[in-house]
C-alpha cells in the first residue's frame, strides 16, 4: 500500500538528539491496558490487534523507538517505566537502562527497558540493576504469561545492562538506515546527454566568438575600442586626409588609366 502524505510516526519522527543515551519513543499501549494496540506499518495508524487472552494487563507503557528496525521486522520495542499511563500515540523521551532478551514463537523479539527521562521519580535510574528485584520479576512474568492462553510460546532470557541496550538501539538504527534511507547518488562530472540537442545548444552558446563575428553589428566607434593609440591615430589621419581633399580622393578612386598615344612615323622612317 503506498504511503500517504500524512506524517508517519515510525519514519518521520526523529529518534532523538542524544542517541543512544536518550531516545524518543512512541507509546502504543498505556500502562494497565489489556488492549494490544499495534502500529500498522503501511498506513502509520494505530491498529487494534486484539484484547489479551490472559487475565493480565501491561505493567508499564509500551511502544517503539522510531527509525529503528529489529530482527523481527518491526521497530525496536520499548517498555517505559514511569508513574502514569499515557495516551496511545503520544511520544516521550526515554533513558535506556537495560535489555530483556525474549524469543517469541522461535523469533528474537528483544525489548528495551527504559525510564521516562522527564519523570522525577524514575529519571535518575541509569541501569536495570538499580531497579527493585521484584519489579523485574513482574515484568518477566507478564511477558511469559500474556500469550499462554493463545497457545503461543514465549521464552525470557536474562536481563542485560544499559550498555547492551544502547548497543541494540544503534544496531537497529543501522538496520533501518540500510533498508529505508536512500543512498546519495554519485556525482558525475559528465553532462546529462539525455537531451543531446539541448546540450549542443548550450555548448555552442559557451564557445568564444571569432573576431569577424565580434565586429559584426558594431559601430565604427565600438570597433575602434580596444585598438592601440597608434592604430587609432593611423586610422584617423587617413580619414582626415580623405575629408580634406574629397575631389582628389574621388578622382583617385575613379581615375581610369590612359592608353599610350601611338607614335607618328617620321619622314626618315
Amino acid at each position: 500500500m503506498p504511503r500517504s502524505s500524512a506524517s508517519h510516526p515510525w519514519h518521520d519522527l526523529s529518534v532523538g538528539e542524544d542517541v543512544p543515551n536518550v531516545v524518543n519513543a512512541v507509546i502504543e499501549i498505556p500502562k494497565g491496558s489489556k488492549v494490544k494496540y499495534e502500529l500498522d506499518k503501511d498506513t502509520g495508524m494505530l491498529f487494534v490487534d486484539r484484547v489479551l487472552y490472559s487475565s493480565v494487563v501491561y505493567p508499564h507503557n509500551y511502544g517503539f523507538i522510531p527509525q529503528t528496525l529489529d530482527e523481527d521486522g518491526d521497530p525496536m520495542d520499548v517498555l517505559v517505566l514511569m508513574q502514569e499511563p499515557v495516551s496511545p500515540f503520544s511520544f516521550l523521551r526515554v533513558k535506556p537502562i537495560g535489555l530483556m532478551q525474549m524469543i517469541d514463537q522461535g523469533e528474537q523479539d528483544d525489548k528495551i527497558i527504559g525510564v521516562h527521562a522527564d519523570d522525577p521519580e524514575y529519571r535518575d535510574y541509569s541501569d536495570i540493576s538499580e531497579l527493585p528485584a521484584h519489579r523485574l520479576i513482574e515484568i518477566k512474568r507478564f511477558f511469559q504469561d500474556y500469550k499462554k492462553n493463545e497457545n503461543k510460546e514465549v521464552k525470557i532470557d536474562d536481563f542485560l545492562n544499559n550498555v547492551e541496550a544502547k548497543k541494540a538501539i544503534k544496531e537497529s538504527m543501522a538496520t533501518y538506515t540500510d533498508l529505508y534511507v536512500p543512498k546519495r547518488p554519485r556525482s558525475s562530472s559528465h553532462p546529462d546527454l539525455s537531451n543531446l540537442a539541448s546540450f549542443n545548444s548550450q555548448q555552442k552558446g559557451n564557445l568564444p566568438k571569432s573576431s569577424s563575428q565580434q565586429s559584426l553589428g558594431k559601430s565604427p566607434s565600438q570597433q575602434s575600442l580596444g585598438k592601440s593609440p597608434s592604430q587609432q591615430s593611423l586610422s584617423k589621419s587617413s580619414s582626415q586626409q580623405t575629408l580634406a581633399n574629397p575631389d582628389k580622393a574621388e578622382a583617385g578612386h575613379n581615375k581610369i588609366p590612359k592608353s599610350p598615344t601611338p607614335k607618328q612615323p617620321t619622314a626618315d622612317e
